[in-house]
């Protein structure tokens, strides 16, 4: 398949939770669910090139060309029925996911900055992103640039943390260390910039009770670090792990309850949800996942509660 960058990859619609503060009852948090657009751009290739990373298959050779994410993202609202501005008032989030990373100058070229933010503008919240390392000088110009569009439109950033196991990023190819990610973290935080943090569940070599534990001390320390939201994703074979995917373990789902459940104990305090990535994910299970079984995992990342028949 020949991809263009004047298209985007898919257009979804989908829902997520999202906490707000109880103004009768200081330091308690209400947990509903907000409508999100998720627009999976055409990105340029990215230059970090983790090894079991896959989604290079849905970029393209940079640089872009100035125009072509606005032409992306124009395209994407007008192939969807999505109401950005309801009747209701109710909130409206959209994401724009590259594969990559957004702050590439490569990827989304800062000249179409201002035309995004345009047509973000109906949204509440944008959400992109990006690795700790890369196009630092460019944040602020985005957020100018959404501030001249919408001073009350929310940015955040996804960040792939993947896991905080001793050696892992190195062994993965990240091109990062722990010290980089919290860096990063307090320099959103100052810009008043949200934190996303994707997190994998499992590692070549790992057992199950190995995977669970460090998917727990990561989103632990994720949460240390200021993320607004944890997304805890199944470790699949994806571009092989440099030869290694066979070592992946097999997660159960009694498993992921238990994850789940403490992950959402962690976060029961604070402004923070916590979901599990259910896409694909029988390439990451031991045996068949049972229709009910999956619908109760999307139900827990609504409800941010895991209730005990999953």
């Amino acid at each position: 398949m020949t991809r263009t960058a004047d298209r985007p990859v898919a257009v979804i619609e989908e829902r997520e939770a999202w906490r707000t503060l109880l103004p009768e009852q200081s330091g308690r948090w209400k947990t509903t669910s907000v409508d999100v657009l998720t627009v999976l751009m055409t990105g340029a290739t990215c230059s970090i090139g983790c090894n079991m990373c896959d989604l290079h298959q849905y970029t393209v050779p940079g640089p872009l060309r100035a125009g072509q994410t606005i032409h992306q993202v124009r395209h994407a609202l007008q192939q969807t029925s999505f109401e950005a501005s309801p009747a209701s008032g109710s909130p409206r989030w959209i994401k724009l996911y590259n594969s990559g990373n957004f702050f590439d100058r490569n990827s989304v070229p800062p000249a179409d900055y201002q035309g995004l933010a345009e047509l973000c503008r109906p949204f509440q919240r944008i959400v992109v992103e990006n690795h700790p390392l890369i196009g630092a000088s460019l944040h602020d110009d985005f957020l100018s640039a959404l501030n001249q569009s919408d001073p009350g439109c929310q940015l955040e950033v996804a960040v792939g943390l993947e896991t905080i196991y001793p050696g892992a990023l190195k062994r993965i190819g990240k091109k990062m260390e722990l010290a980089d990610y919290a860096r990063y973290a307090q320099s959103l935080a100052q810009r008043q910039i949200d934190l996303r943090t994707f997190l994998i569940v499992g590692f070549p070599g790992m057992s199950l009770a190995e995977s669970i534990r460090w998917a727990k001390q990561s989103v632990q320390y994720a949460l240390e670090q200021g993320s607004r939201h944890v997304s805890l994703i199944p470790a699949r074979p994806g571009e092989g792990w440099a030869g290694r995917a066979g070592e992946l373990p097999k997660l159960e789902v009694s498993a992921l309850t238990d994850l789940l459940a403490d992950s959402f104990a962690m976060a029961a305090e604070t402004h923070a949800c916590i979901s599990f990535d259910v896409w694909d994910l029988e390439k990451a299970m031991q045996g068949e996942v049972q229709a009910g079984q999956l619908q109760r995992l999307q139900q827990a990342n609504l409800s941010q509660r895991m209730t005990s028949d999953v």
